[in-house]
């Protein structure tokens, strides 16, 4: 018996995964001079809501894989995990 729910929602999972990896997220944060470090830390609810503004892109919390909040300029690949599907967010952190 084919399960045609299972199927769909594979095909969501990859059509979501595929988009998720194609975007990159542009975040603009301040830095302090003395330390090279951000004045607002990147938090991993940052990022959700840039996702979400810039690509209509919804994710929950426990979706991303960030430890610490980034707290330096540069590109970054975090980890996504859609239900056993697996893919990675570009995030681009950026002077303001």
């Amino acid at each position: 018996m084919i399960d045609f729910d299972a199927r769909a929602r594979v095909a969501s999972l990859n059509s979501q995964k595929k988009k998720i990896s194609s975007v990159s997220v542009l975040i603009k944060r301040h830095l302090i001079a003395e330390t090279s470090k951000l004045i607002a830390p990147v938090s991993k609810d940052n990022i959700i809501e840039k996702l979400r503004k810039q690509w209509k892109i919804e994710l929950k919390p426990d979706q991303l894989e960030l430890i610490t909040p980034i707290d330096r300029y540069g590109k970054f690949e975090l980890p996504v995990k859609l239900e056993g599907v697996a893919t990675v967010l570009h995030v681009n952190i950026t002077q303001r």
